[in-house]
């Protein structure tokens, strides 16, 4: 009987634990609100390589390799106290803004079939279109273009909306 009771246990905690995982937004496949260490190491999995010269904040990872076919900067944004990733974006460069904005225009029907049931929001980002993907309760999805000196920059930037809502409750105990 014990047996019985403790593989019941075993297996409400796995059904758990898996649903816990469907429950989260994604990126790129892995689920966000694991630590960051977790998120990291599995991206490093998939071919990432750290960008050691664009972590120098605390709470964000960098790391270059590819995003849906394209060249990519990933940045990863975790809570400092928790350690749990709540938001990841992939940063794709083009020296041509013409090429930029094909390439938000193709990012945008992929992630329109992917995501059909969520709310679609036009609005701007640093003066260009964006689009964002609410998607149910899990978060959002932003896509958006800016330009530096040297690059046009097409950004799709995931947050996962309950492990954001920790974020901010965590910094707000200060205040």
């Amino acid at each position: 009987m014990k047996k019985i009771l403790c593989l019941l246990a075993a297996a409400v905690m796995c059904a758990s634990a898996a649903f816990a995982q469907e429950n989260v937004m994604k990126f790129m496949g892995i689920p966000m609100g694991q630590t960051v260490y977790k998120f990291q190491a599995q991206l490093v999995a998939r071919g990432m390589e750290i960008n050691n010269t664009g972590n120098t904040n605390s709470c964000s990872r960098w790391l270059n390799g590819t995003f849906s076919g394209e060249k990519a900067l990933i940045i990863v944004y975790f809570d400092a106290n928790t350690k749990k990733v709540y938001r990841a974006k992939a940063v794709i460069a083009r020296d041509d803004r013409a090429d930029a904005k094909n390439l938000k225009s193709e990012f945008q029907d992929m992630l329109s079939i992917k995501y059909k049931d969520a709310k679609k929001v036009e609005g701007s980002h640093d003066g260009y279109s964006s689009t964002r993907f609410e998607v149910s309760e899990l978060g959002k999805i932003d896509l958006y273009m800016n330009d530096t000196d040297r690059a046009h920059n097409v950004m799709l930037d995931y947050w996962d909306q309950t492990y954001y809502e920790q974020h901010l409750n965590s910094r707000m105990v200060d205040l």
